[in-house]
């Protein structure tokens, strides 16, 4: 776990936590990392997130990560390492530049008694479906805002450990870094949105969410962390926007 932030246990009884673990190239990587547990067994979805080194990532090295994650899960759900199964999670939160939807891969770790082996081969893409079986049929909850309620990224709704005129304090890194996010979720979701109404032949709303979805991609291409008030500004009214599209209303 990484200092200073917190393991939440959630009232469905699943685990949060960013986890730091020293990676096989060198240095440290970290990553979020959800255990869901089920009758005996338990799925831990391991989330690459756009803070981390883009040379230490979670693909190539889920043998250590899950080798540090394994406390986690031993300290707060009693596991035993081989009733875990073990899945690598991307999304436009991995990457500054990364607007593709969601992926869930596979990785069928062996654990050999002392640690786990991967074997990169081995790993494999699910499906939508498979993945909704493999976590029972629950929705997993957007990336930010895990990491926001964990106190990793800056608050844009009032709620989790910091509130959004706390962004300052926070430092310019932060709030750069929640506004990227801010931005790719809105990205993702007018895709989504334009792809339904032109599903739906509804040509106007497709032109409207494919401008919107241009015109975020394009401020999220070219916003850099000295952009203080454009960054405010989306973790502002950007932020209220993407609050009010996933249906998230402050307390």
């Amino acid at each position: 776990m990484i200092d200073n932030f917190p393991v939440v246990r959630d009232a469905d009884g699943h685990v949060d936590a960013v986890v730091s673990w020293p990676h096989r190239r060198g240095g440290q990587g970290h990553c979020l990392v959800r255990l869901y547990p089920f009758d005996g067994r338990i799925v831990a979805v391991v989330s690459e997130i756009s803070s981390n080194d883009d040379r230490l990532g979670i693909a190539d090295d889920m043998g250590s990560v899950a080798g540090e994650a394994l406390d986690l899960a031993r300290e707060h759900l009693d596991a035993e390492p081989q009733d875990i199964t073990w899945i690598a999670h991307h999304g436009t939160f991995s990457y500054h530049d990364a607007f593709d939807p969601d992926t869930f891969t596979l990785a069928p770790l062996v654990w050999d008694g002392e640690r786990y082996q991967d074997n990169l081969q081995a790993h494999r893409l699910l499906t939508d479906q498979e993945t909704h079986d493999l976590l029972g049929g629950c929705t997993l909850e957007p990336v930010p805002t895990v990491l926001i309620n964990l106190g990793w990224l800056p608050s844009t709704t009032g709620k989790g450990h910091v509130m959004e005129n706390d962004t300052i304090a926070l430092g310019q890194a932060a709030g750069f870094e929640a506004a990227l996010d801010i931005l790719a979720q809105l990205i993702g979701i007018a895709g989504t949105k334009a792809d339904e109404a032109e599903s739906q032949q509804n040509a106007a709303a497709a032109r409207q969410w494919t401008s919107r979805r241009d015109e975020w991609a394009a401020r999220r291409r070219t916003l850099r962390p000295r952009d203080t008030e454009q960054v405010q500004d989306i973790l502002d009214r950007d932020g209220a926007t993407l609050r009010e599209l996933l249906g998230i209303h402050p307390a």
